[in-house]
């Protein structure tokens, strides 16, 4: 009997023993810090990314805990994932906000126009105007965006292009051979609720034809009634429909470090009463 009771006391003495947890050590807390930025992708508690064409940076700093997009401070970069909308047929916009206008869009970004506008003020971007049609015709002014997108194939071969490969003139077959600016899109305020909100959310986040509400804008005239500039998108170059994409977007160094800021509001877009005069210049 008093054998028995000794092994069963070794045998809780082992048991208590297993169940304590070994401190954490400083190469455990970094194991497990990168472990969960990898699984939320980004720095931070924020909703996890799936599909990436590449690995989240360690540089990127999430920007909206519920979407993804980050900004690489020391590169003065944004990044937003988005997955390609149509890989052919005419084009408004180069990119738009996900439930928009994916049906003119090549790629459908999965965070709201917000947030890449507040991702740009935070990597040095200044915003300018955006395009105006009356009295008469002024194009889009701000700092030059350089944009790149991101793709991996189905062989796992990552693809990095400027964005301008992926659009081209409908008449000539050429690629687009202009860089997009800042305007900056601008604030409405609802009459009946009193709500205000970032105009380019209507879809004009990255655009090809001119709209008065774009985040960024060609520096050209380039709306829908012009036909000698009609865009499409270049099939032999756009991977297909639904392939997970990032959309890179740099300040053009020169515009960053001389363009000084406009004297608009904190948030860098204008501001205006209502929305009548929103969407002149592209097809409704």
């Amino acid at each position: 009997m008093g054998q028995r009771n000794e092994e069963a006391k070794k045998s809780d003495v082992a048991d208590e023993k297993s169940s304590v947890k070994k401190p954490e050590t400083k190469a455990d807390s970094k194991a497990n810090a990168k472990k969960s930025r990898d699984n939320s992708g980004g720095k931070g508690d924020a909703k996890p990314v799936q599909d990436m064409p590449i690995p989240v940076s360690p540089s990127w700093v999430r920007v909206a805990r519920d979407y993804p997009i980050w900004v690489d401070l020391k590169k003065k970069e944004v990044i937003v994932k988005g997955r390609i909308a149509i890989q052919k047929g005419a084009l408004e916009m180069f990119a738009c906000p996900k439930g928009t206008k994916e049906h003119e869009s090549v790629v459908a970004i999965e965070s709201p126009a917000k947030f890449v506008h507040l991702a740009l003020l935070a990597v040095g971007a200044r915003p300018g105007k955006p395009v105006a049609f009356d009295p008469e015709y002024r194009p889009a002014t701000g700092t030059t965006i350089l944009i790149d997108v991101i793709w991996k194939d189905d062989q796992g071969k990552v693809h990095r292009h400027r964005a301008q490969e992926w659009v081209k003139n409908a008449r000539t077959g050429k690629p687009l051979q202009y860089d997009w600016v800042f305007g900056g899109s601008s604030f409405f305020t609802d009459p009946a609720t009193g709500e205000r909100y970032y105009a380019a959310e209507a879809g004009e986040l990255v655009c090809v034809s001119n709209f008065s509400t774009a985040t960024l804008d060609l520096p050209i005239e380039s709306t829908a009634a012009n036909q000698g500039l009609l865009f499409v998108a270049n099939s032999e170059k756009v991977p297909p429909r639904g392939t997970p994409v990032l959309m890179i977007l740099r300040p053009k160094p020169e515009d960053a470090k001389n363009k000084a800021p406009s004297p608009r509001d904190r948030s860098g877009a204008s501001k205006k009463k209502d929305s009548s005069d929103a969407k002149k210049g592209g097809r409704p």
